[in-house]
Protein backbone atom coordinates (compact mmCIF):
# COMPACT_ATOMS: atom_id res chain seq x y z
CA UNK A 1 0.00 0.00 0.00
CA UNK A 2 1.28 3.63 -0.72
CA UNK A 3 1.85 5.78 2.57
CA UNK A 4 -0.54 8.61 0.36
CA UNK A 5 -3.17 5.90 1.46
CA UNK A 6 -2.40 5.43 5.15
CA UNK A 7 -4.56 8.62 6.17
CA UNK A 8 -7.58 5.28 5.63
CA UNK A 9 -5.90 3.54 8.26
CA UNK A 10 -5.37 5.92 10.87
CA UNK A 11 -8.00 6.74 13.71
CA UNK A 12 -8.53 10.11 13.61
CA UNK A 13 -8.69 11.92 16.64
CA UNK A 14 -10.81 14.57 17.33
CA UNK A 15 -8.32 17.95 18.14
CA UNK A 16 -5.16 17.11 16.58
CA UNK A 17 -3.87 18.88 13.69
CA UNK A 18 -2.96 16.47 10.42
CA UNK A 19 -0.40 18.56 8.53
CA UNK A 20 0.44 17.14 5.06
CA UNK A 21 1.95 17.97 1.67
CA UNK A 22 0.29 18.35 -1.53
CA UNK A 23 0.63 14.50 -2.59
CA UNK A 24 -2.16 13.47 0.08
CA UNK A 25 -4.37 16.14 -1.41
CA UNK A 26 -7.86 13.97 -1.38
CA UNK A 27 -11.20 16.09 -0.31
CA UNK A 28 -13.14 12.47 0.81
CA UNK A 29 -10.00 11.59 3.37
CA UNK A 30 -10.13 15.46 3.88
CA UNK A 31 -13.75 15.47 5.19
CA UNK A 32 -13.58 12.53 7.01
CA UNK A 33 -11.08 14.72 9.76
CA UNK A 34 -13.77 17.26 9.39
CA UNK A 35 -16.33 15.45 10.37
CA UNK A 36 -14.51 13.37 12.85
CA UNK A 37 -13.42 17.00 14.55
CA UNK A 38 -10.21 17.04 13.54
CA UNK A 39 -7.84 20.22 11.60
CA UNK A 40 -5.38 20.10 8.82
CA UNK A 41 -3.61 21.78 6.85
CA UNK A 42 -2.51 20.73 3.12
CA UNK A 43 -0.63 22.46 0.37
CA UNK A 44 -3.42 23.34 -2.35
CA UNK A 45 -2.84 22.26 -6.10
CA UNK A 46 -2.33 25.06 -8.65
CA UNK A 47 -5.91 24.32 -10.50
CA UNK A 48 -7.81 24.39 -7.54
CA UNK A 49 -11.27 24.95 -8.49
CA UNK A 50 -13.05 27.45 -5.85
CA UNK A 51 -14.98 30.47 -5.10
CA UNK A 52 -14.53 32.94 -2.69
CA UNK A 53 -17.02 33.88 0.19
CA UNK A 54 -14.64 35.77 2.71
CA UNK A 55 -11.63 37.62 2.95
CA UNK A 56 -10.12 38.45 6.20
CA UNK A 57 -7.56 40.97 6.30
CA UNK A 58 -3.56 40.18 6.64
CA UNK A 59 -1.05 40.94 8.12
CA UNK A 60 1.45 41.91 4.90
CA UNK A 61 4.22 42.45 7.13
CA UNK A 62 4.58 38.97 8.40
CA UNK A 63 4.69 37.76 4.84
CA UNK A 64 0.36 36.49 4.45
CA UNK A 65 -0.79 37.55 1.09
CA UNK A 66 -4.43 36.53 1.61
CA UNK A 67 -6.36 34.76 3.96
CA UNK A 68 -9.93 33.61 2.77
CA UNK A 69 -12.89 31.77 2.93
CA UNK A 70 -13.76 29.60 0.21
CA UNK A 71 -16.24 26.67 -1.88
CA UNK A 72 -14.95 24.50 -4.10
CA UNK A 73 -16.51 24.25 -7.41
CA UNK A 74 -15.28 21.31 -9.20
CA UNK A 75 -18.18 18.53 -9.31
CA UNK A 76 -16.33 15.86 -7.12
CA UNK A 77 -14.47 17.79 -4.67
CA UNK A 78 -17.44 19.93 -3.95
CA UNK A 79 -19.58 16.35 -3.63
CA UNK A 80 -16.36 15.06 -1.33
CA UNK A 81 -16.18 17.93 0.49
CA UNK A 82 -19.11 20.50 0.65
CA UNK A 83 -18.37 22.32 3.64
CA UNK A 84 -16.08 25.60 3.51
CA UNK A 85 -12.44 25.83 3.75
CA UNK A 86 -9.79 28.64 4.30
CA UNK A 87 -7.37 29.53 1.61
CA UNK A 88 -4.23 31.11 2.93
CA UNK A 89 -1.35 32.50 0.31
CA UNK A 90 2.34 33.07 1.58
CA UNK A 91 5.65 33.65 0.04
CA UNK A 92 8.51 31.07 0.41
CA UNK A 93 11.23 33.43 -0.23
CA UNK A 94 13.84 31.03 -0.31
CA UNK A 95 12.45 29.01 -3.38
CA UNK A 96 10.95 32.28 -4.74
CA UNK A 97 7.27 30.68 -5.36
CA UNK A 98 3.85 31.14 -3.27
CA UNK A 99 2.94 28.60 -0.92
CA UNK A 100 -1.06 27.92 -0.49
CA UNK A 101 -2.27 26.54 2.22
CA UNK A 102 -5.75 24.47 2.80
CA UNK A 103 -7.25 24.20 6.19
CA UNK A 104 -10.87 23.60 8.29
CA UNK A 105 -9.80 25.18 11.28
CA UNK A 106 -10.89 29.01 11.20
CA UNK A 107 -9.71 29.76 14.66
CA UNK A 108 -5.85 30.27 14.70
CA UNK A 109 -4.15 32.81 13.42
CA UNK A 110 -3.21 32.60 9.41
CA UNK A 111 0.53 32.96 10.16
CA UNK A 112 0.27 30.05 12.54
CA UNK A 113 -1.54 27.69 10.11
CA UNK A 114 2.06 28.99 8.22
CA UNK A 115 4.26 27.95 11.18
CA UNK A 116 2.03 24.77 11.37
CA UNK A 117 3.49 23.73 7.78
CA UNK A 118 7.20 24.58 8.38
CA UNK A 119 6.95 22.80 10.93
CA UNK A 120 5.69 19.65 9.22
CA UNK A 121 8.43 20.49 6.33
CA UNK A 122 11.70 20.37 9.02
CA UNK A 123 10.35 17.07 10.26
CA UNK A 124 10.52 16.08 6.32
CA UNK A 125 14.07 17.62 5.86
CA UNK A 126 15.54 15.80 8.72
CA UNK A 127 14.73 12.22 6.94
CA UNK A 128 16.04 13.40 3.87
Amino acid sequence: MHDVNALDLLPIEENYFYVMDRGYLNFKRLYRCTTAGAFFVIRAKSNLDFRRCLSHPVDTKVGLRSDVIIHLKGPLSAKNYPDRLRRISFPDAEEDRRLVFLTNNTNLAAITIVKLYRCRWQVELSFK
